[in-house]
């Protein structure tokens, strides 16, 4: 019941609960980090991933989570179906709470899907398929439960009447 721009509509979704496609799917975004180390050392929050993975066995591209959740357009990737996409999740973000599940945007795997990296395809072995995936998001039972909300700046509001 996700709003759609212009009523559009169009998205529908992959549910991803396989261990092995998981496992797949963060090894392809160590890979697109390694790979942007290579040509950029200033990316310190790669490395931290990086090395938290490769060395701790640390995971912090799905934190554990058990699924996840691709987006799918059926126009394939534009503007309007990423938007969509967005929309839809947003709804899942807010309405998993209510279930006992928390979730959480899957951002490093979106980049390497925008990205159209390789490695990533052959993890998701969507073919043409991949290029209709408009967003991912991770889900599962949340380890621990928030009282309240994190801390926020202040909204700025401007009202012209």
């Amino acid at each position: 019941m996700a709003i759609s721009a212009g009523n559009s509509q169009g998205i529908s979704y992959l549910v991803i609960e396989n261990k092995e496609i998981l496992n797949k799917v963060k090894e392809a975004v160590i890979q697109y980090y390694e790979k942007a180390m290579q040509t950029d050392s200033s990316q310190l929050g790669a490395r931290i991933i990086v090395d938290r993975y490769r060395k701790e066995h640390k995971d912090t591209i799905l934190w554990n989570a058990p699924c996840l959740i691709l987006a799918l357009s059926e126009k394939g990737r534009t503007k309007i179906s990423r938007e969509n996409a967005i929309f839809c999740l947003t709804y899942l973000h807010l309405y998993a709470p209510t279930l006992g599940l928390g979730g959480c945007w899957a951002g490093a795997v979106e980049n390497t899907v925008f990205d159209n990296w390789e490695p990533m395809q052959n993890a998701l072995d969507l073919g043409n398929r991949f290029n209709n995936i408009s967003g991912a998001f991770m889900i599962g039972y949340p380890k621990y439960k928030y009282q309240r909300l994190v801390s926020r700046n202040p909204l700025k509001v401007e009202w012209w009447e």
